[in-house]
C-alpha cells in the first residue's frame, strides 16, 4: 500500500502517507492502579512520519519499541512525572475493537 500511495506523491500534491490506527485504550499507573483513565491510542510509524516531516513537532528521536508519548494531562491524572521514564499499562479490548466492525 506504501509504494502505491507514494506514487501519488508526485506534483507536490501530497507529502506523503503514514497509516495510522486509532484504538479505545485504558492506561493505569502500574504502581498504584486505582489511577488509570481513558484515552484515545493512535499507533503510528514515527520512524516514516519523522522522515516524511509529516508532524513537525517530532524531534529526531524516533519512538522505541514499547514506548508511547502520552499528554501531559493523562500523565498528572495517572501521578506520573514527564522527565522520567516510567512504566504505564495500556490496556485495550481487541475483540471488542474486532466487534465494532460487525
Amino acid at each position: 500500500m506504501k509504494d502505491q500511495l507514494d506514487e501519488l506523491n508526485k506534483g507536490d500534491i501530497f507529502k506523503g502517507f503514514s497509516p495510522r490506527w486509532m484504538l479505545p485504550t485504558t492506561l493505569r499507573n502500574t504502581g498504584n492502579p486505582n489511577l488509570n483513565t481513558s484515552c484515545l491510542l493512535v499507533v503510528i510509524d514515527s520512524a516514516r512520519e519523522k522522515d516524511l516531516e509529516l508532524v513537525p513537532y517530532f524531534n529526531n528521536e524516533v519512538i522505541g519499541d514499547n514506548e508511547i508519548l502520552v499528554a501531559q494531562t493523562a500523565l498528572k491524572h495517572l501521578e506520573i512525572k514527564h522527565d522520567r521514564k516510567e512504566k504505564i499499562e495500556v490496556f485495550f479490548d481487541v475483540q471488542a475493537i474486532l466487534g465494532m466492525f460487525g
